[in-house]
């Protein structure tokens, strides 16, 4: 719409402008002829006598005045043709307001026709534009919308898988989670709830792919190494299951129920080696260290005095025994 008014207001200023040259065309003329009129001088037949009124030097001038104007608009139109095939202008032929028979040729009808015809095509091309920025935008609204739907039923089925889970109904949770990864392919809960689901079913394989299609989506994610590694493990695959779990180990230290399957798996490929049942000794600290001897070496003297005692409370007791018998058997033999 605001391209047809621009168009129709640059129209009507290029009219108006046009009228203006004509006018001021017409007024340089009329100049020009009354200056040729004053400068006439009368016949030598009329010299003294006056001019009859209305006729004369006014009907000729009248007449001379219309062959000028006419001559002059023909020529003022051929120069502007002219001018406009040099120039190489690009514009609609225009004609001059006093060239009568060229307006008396001019086809209204076919003009209006063309006038509507370039008007149309104008409209047509910024309807076409506008529908296509349109549509363009409407798409683009439409895939995000869409992409935000999809988002949220995956988020859903999960939920709904979960509590499947929990009530140890698997083929049901399987299929809320098949439901979500068809939503959303790149989410990673869904492919490892799956294949715990899956390892709870005992199908080891269709576990150990989606444990795959979990680590190829985040390469540090505990679970799928675990879930991988007992799969892979059910299946008889001993090295690549003692490497997730030892993957496993190093993204999470502290998991001691993988150590243990750890050493079940070594175990079953002889590569397990007992421990020393060697106590090691306690570390303490420097600041300790000296302390310590102190009072071991005070408990090691204190035991060796003790000891001391007794032993000579028993050489005592003994000694006196000896005595006692050999004063008796004195005593008898007397």
């Amino acid at each position: 719409m605001a391209a047809n008014v621009q168009y129709g207001m640059k129209k009507n200023a290029e009219e108006l402008q046009s009228y203006f040259k004509d006018l001021d065309r017409w007024t340089e003329d009329i100049k020009k002829e009354d200056e040729q009129l004053r400068s006439q001088k009368p016949s030598g037949s009329q010299q003294g006598f006056p001019a009859v009124r209305g006729l004369g030097a006014g009907v000729r001038h009248g007449n001379e005045s219309k062959v000028t104007r006419k001559k002059k608009s023909q020529e003022g139109a051929v120069g502007a043709k002219a001018k406009q095939q040099e120039t190489g202008e690009k514009k609609d032929a225009r004609i001059g307001s006093y060239d009568y028979r060229s307006w008396d040729k001019f086809d209204v009808d076919a003009a209006l026709a063309a006038v509507d015809e370039t008007e149309g095509k104008v409209i047509e091309s910024s309807s076409s534009d506008e529908r296509e920025e349109t549509a363009s935008a409407n798409s683009s609204e439409d895939d995000r919308l869409e992409e935000e739907r999809q988002l949220q039923l995956a988020l859903i089925e999960k939920d709904r898988g979960n509590e499947f889970f929990k009530g140890k109904c698997y083929n049901e949770a399987i299929q809320c989670y098949t439901r979500g990864i068809e939503a959303d392919p790149n989410n990673i809960l869904l492919y490892a709830n799956r294949a715990m689901a899956l390892l709870k079913q005992e199908k080891y394989a269709a576990c150990e792919v989606d444990c795959d299609r979990a680590i190829e989506l985040d390469p540090t994610y505990v679970k799928g190494f675990a879930r991988r590694g007992m799969a892979r493990l059910a299946l008889g695959k001993l090295l690549e299951s003692r490497k997730d779990f030892l993957e496993v180990l190093k993204l999470d230290p502290g998991n001691k129920q993988v150590a243990d399957e750890i050493v079940r798996v070594e175990k079953k490929l002889g590569m397990y080696k007992e421990p020393p049942a060697v106590i090691p000794a306690v570390k303490r600290p420097p600041h300790l260290r000296s302390k310590v001897c102190v009072q071991q070496l005070y408990q090691l003297t204190c035991l060796t005095v003790v000891r001391l005692f007794v032993c000579l409370y028993e050489s005592l007791f003994v000694c006196l025994y000896v005595c006692m018998c050999v004063y008796v058997c004195i005593y008898v033999c007397m």
